[in-house]
């Protein structure tokens, strides 16, 4: 019996289509976290996940294939507001001082970076926990990924949700792309799934995680980066590393042809300035 993991991302309708004209029974869904996605990819042939992106390893097994890239959720961060907690006129709309919980190094970084007054304390607890410690007044706001928003929208319409526009607060490299892993062997799954991939997705993701490789190590958790394409065909870039202090960069070309290298050039040459 084949077992589909989607692991904190909404399958689109797309997706979920093929999962089902897939297989002759129907699939098993389970949920876990990202490693044991992998892993139970790794150890079982009729097994595929659905992750973001930004969730696989740069360096991972041989045995894992990504079977295609299913265009991009919105890539943005948005807070949610307890409206107890909603300062029209202030930053991001948070009185001072009060608590926000969020998932992310990064974004815990970036937030403070613009609100060094607030508290941000990183929460690894599940979307109905967070949910339930903001609706008891537990923390003023949550600070998630829009991506992980969808799984259930209208959960949050009794508070105030402000979106926080990827170019000035920079998500991690290939949030909010759902990417489907197979074992490399699976043929027929990476056939059947190949008609899914956005190529001109994977163009920009590429781009976007070529900037972690190059950098060192020990900075690619607290590094943001976002590639975007315009309408004339030129390719922006905006990146951060948040270390003691975010340094945000942004470079802009007409080909992806060394994009990636002047842009962690830029970062690396900001944190010596």
């Amino acid at each position: 019996m084949a077992t589909i993991i989607p692991t904190e991302i909404s399958i689109n309708p797309d997706l979920r289509f093929a999962v089902n004209n897939l297989f002759a029974e129907p699939p098993i869904f389970v949920d876990a976290t990202a490693p044991e996605a992998l892993d139970k990819v790794l150890q079982d042939p009729l097994a595929l996940a659905v992750l973001s992106l930004h969730q696989i390893p740069l360096q991972r097994s041989e045995t894992i294939a990504v079977g295609a890239l299913v265009g991009r959720t919105p890539t943005a961060y948005t807070l949610i507001i307890h409206p107890e907690y909603l300062q029209k006129k202030a930053v991001f709309r948070l009185e001072k001082e009060v608590t926000v919980l969020t998932d992310s190094l990064l974004a815990s970084r970036q937030l403070q970076h613009y609100r060094p007054d607030v508290k941000v304390r990183q929460s690894e607890a599940p979307l109905s926990d967070l949910h339930q410690q903001l609706s008891d007044g537990s923390c003023a706001a949550l600070l998630l990924s829009a991506y992980r928003l969808e799984q259930n929208p209208d959960s949050w319409q009794q508070f105030v949700r402000l979106q926080l526009h990827p170019r000035e607060f920079v998500p991690e490299p290939g949030l909010g792309v759902p990417a489907v892993l197979v074992q490399a062997n699976n043929t027929l799954y990476r056939k059947h799934f190949l008609p899914l991939h956005d190529a001109a997705v994977a163009e920009l993701t590429n781009v976007e995680r070529k900037v972690l490789q190059l950098i060192p190590q020990a900075e690619q958790g607290s590094t943001g980066v976002y590639c975007s394409k315009d309408e004339a065909g030129n390719y922006h870039v905006w990146a951060v590393t948040a270390q003691e202090v975010c340094r945000y960069v942004q470079v802009s070309s007409s080909t992806t042809f060394g994009l990636a290298e002047r842009v962690a050039e830029a970062l690396l040459a900001s944190e010596t300035t």
